[in-house]
């Protein structure tokens, strides 16, 4: 149910999400919520204006720094059987950086994604979809990222359908720890450099990473010091926080 809110209570969009965010921190998500999406094992990029998908990764990997044979075999064991890009993409445009230069237009970025998700698909002989429609403005508008912490599930956090505040999912793949702390470090680059509440985070409003369901443990333990040593050059206006699910 959508949290309700009184006069006292946060009024515009960013303070609104904040406070949702943080009475949602405080229960355990049922597994039989509708932020929980089984089936299919779709990759999708994190970012919060895409659709379902059951294996986030920004750019559909692209930035893997072990290129694209280690992306297509993360993904290759991920199951994945379906294969996404989208324009407007961050990861994507930092791909173009590095191979165009700091000069890279959106044109060129938006090219090379869906290049680059079409021959991870080729690679996975999977179906490739290109996503036309993106549901945020021109600028990224996640409080936090969701770090998918359940083996073959996927999650859905919408403000709209399923009372959840808006941010980027990142699906923690195993035997990696590192890869998932780098993806949820570049997600709060995003958010607090180039984000529509860019100037809004604070030490008393901080960005998010909410580490979503998963059991305690040796891996758990080792992304929590991954995120610890990612996130650490972004200073005061980052925390990590989990929800549980039950």
């Amino acid at each position: 149910m959508p949290v309700e809110t009184q006069e006292s209570e946060p009024t515009t969009l960013f303070s609104e999400q904040q406070f949702i965010l943080q009475q949602r921190l405080q229960e355990p998500l049922s597994r039989d919520a509708e932020v929980i999406k089984r089936g299919r094992r779709k990759l999708t990029c994190m970012d919060e204006g895409t659709p379902d998908g059951e294996v986030r990764i920004a750019g559909a990997g692209i930035t893997d720094p072990k290129g694209f044979d280690h992306a297509v075999e993360m993904m290759r064991e991920a199951g994945v059987d379906m294969v996404t890009s989208h324009d407007d993409c961050g990861a994507c445009m930092e791909a173009a950086k590095q191979k165009f230069g700091d000069g890279a237009t959106k044109e060129q970025a938006d090219e090379l994604g869906k290049q680059w998700a079409k021959d991870m698909a080729a690679a996975l002989d999977v179906p490739y979809e290109h996503i036309e429609n993106l549901d945020r403005g021109e600028e990224h508008e996640a409080v936090c990222v969701y770090i998918n912490m359940e083996e073959g599930e996927g999650l859905r956090f919408d403000l709209d359908k399923t009372h959840f505040p808006k941010g980027f999912t990142v699906t923690d793949l195993p035997n990696d720890p590192s890869l998932t702390a780098e993806q949820a470090a570049f997600a709060a680059r995003l958010a607090l450099e180039r984000g529509a509440y860019k100037d809004q985070f604070s030490e008393d409003a901080k960005f998010s990473v909410v580490l979503v369901g998963g059991k305690e443990g040796e891996h758990r333990h080792a992304v929590i010091e991954a995120l610890r040593h990612a996130l650490k050059d972004l200073g005061p206006r980052v925390q990590i926080e989990s929800m549980r699910i039950e």
